[in-house]
């Protein structure tokens, strides 16, 4: 890896063409063709921003994307709406596709105190190929920076399902996969879509509930009607969370998880835990509507989650 002190900025190569091994020797030629429909010649900048993270400009003409290798714990405000799509499997990341740009972010567990940050523009047609490019610079900077940390790199998709994960979809009935959901009544003449999905195995996953006639992107800067997301290491739940575990709920196989009115509270930037055996998972839930709304939404989510554990 190359140590940036100040700035360092080239020209892609000789002839302003695709780069290859660009951001600190991290990002292959091939993972650039084609993300930039502007004529002109690439520029990669290399520099750290204002709190010393090593950050890496890629510019085409107008087109600009950016990687940043972030020190961890974020502490971040409202951490649980920074990605409304899931890397998927093991990945601990997520992508924010938003209607001018997109937005992601790689947690590096590897490396013990580093997080990686990447924001493209949106595409103009396709709008999976700004969360597929997104993905991609997250993963190839990630595994650059966990070999140097000595950790194993994270194994690097195919594809990825951004239709599942990432467009609004109709619902008929079970929001989320969620029984009991009062929000399942609050979709009027115009019914209802959701946004993501949760995946009992993925790293982390969020799902959102929306009116039809609300966008994508409200399901990103709030809840809509309901949104769930659920983090299954500490270690990621930790490097985003300024205040972590809130509460503690047992879950006992076979039986309903028997919450007190302390586990049905709003987490704030927090979370309520769910253990049951070596599992875990780390739950925040959001919603619109009374007091009574959220703790109903709140423990249909927490007993569809728990029932999903495995607790061997």
């Amino acid at each position: 890896m190359v140590a940036v002190i100040g700035v360092l900025l080239y020209p892609a190569n000789s002839s302003g063409g695709l780069p290859d091994r660009a951001c600190w020797g991290s990002i292959d030629a091939a993972v650039l063709e084609n993300a930039a429909p502007q004529q002109g010649d690439w520029h990669v900048k290399e520099s750290t921003d204002q709190w010393g993270d090593p950050t890496c400009t890629l510019r085409k003409g107008s087109w600009e994307a950016d990687v940043t290798v972030m020190k961890t714990p974020l502490r971040s405000h409202l951490w649980w709406q920074l990605g409304s799509a899931s890397l998927g499997g093991d990945l601990p990341g997520m992508v924010k596709p938003g209607a001018h740009r997109t937005d992601g972010w790689l947690d590096l567990p590897q490396c013990g105190d580093r997080l990686v940050n990447a924001n493209v523009p949106a595409a103009d047609v396709n709008d999976a190929a700004s969360a597929d490019l997104t993905a991609r610079l997250l993963l190839a900077v990630g595994n650059t920076r966990a070999s140097g940390c000595g950790g194993a790199p994270f194994p690097v998709p195919a594809a990825f399902d951004w239709d599942a994960t990432a467009r609004p979809h109709q619902i008929v009935t079970d929001p989320c996969g969620i029984t009991g959901l009062p929000a399942a009544g609050n979709g009027g003449a115009g019914g209802l879509v959701q946004v993501g999905r949760l995946d009992p195995h993925a790293a982390v996953s969020r799902c959102s509930v929306l009116r039809e006639d609300e966008s994508a992107g409200d399901a990103v800067a709030g809840p809509g009607l309901f949104a769930v997301t659920v983090v299954r290491d500490r270690a990621t739940l930790d490097a985003l969370s300024p205040t972590g575990i809130r509460t503690s709920v047992t879950v006992t196989p076979g039986a309903s998880p028997a919450f007190t009115d302390e586990d049905l509270r709003y987490d704030r930037d927090g979370v309520t835990e769910l253990s049951c055996g070596p599992e875990r998972r780390y739950v925040h839930v959001i919603t619109t509507g009374s007091d009574a709304d959220y703790t109903a939404s709140k423990r249909a989510a927490l007993n569809a989650i728990a029932a999903g554990m495995n607790c061997g």
